[in-house]
């Protein structure tokens, strides 16, 4: 499984570096979580596409969406999805909890319990 990691690794980095939005997106977190980490929970694959769950770690110590640097530590968790034809990348599909993100800055209200 370390392995496939790896190789996974340098696959979404390719993919990523060849998108304008992707890079700059990286950058505004190495920006924004200079010690910005993931760690990858699961993976799976099935004929050309790869699915991992993972979680981004970091400390707000930059500029995040006009927010000033709070110091908080984030945890945030991530989907991505992968297809790699002939042994390349080709597309990259990501999905994460960006208003989990924003109440652990503060910036958002936690969920309200519903009534049943």
């Amino acid at each position: 499984m370390v392995g496939c990691v790896k190789v996974l690794k340098r696959a979404v980095a390719r993919v990523e570096l060849r998108s304008r939005r992707s890079c700059s997106v990286i950058s505004m977190l190495r920006t924004a979580f200079p010690d910005l980490h993931f760690d990858i929970h699961d993976m799976l694959a099935e004929g050309e596409l790869v699915a991992f769950r993972s979680t981004m770690t970091g400390t707000h110590r930059g500029p995040f969406q006009g927010l000033a640097p709070t110091g908080k530590s984030i945890s945030v968790a991530h989907m991505h999805f992968v297809r790699v034809v002939a042994g390349k990348t080709s597309d990259l599909w990501h999905v994460w909890d960006t208003a989990g993100l924003m109440r652990q800055l503060g910036t958002a209200p936690a969920p309200q319990p519903q009534a049943v």
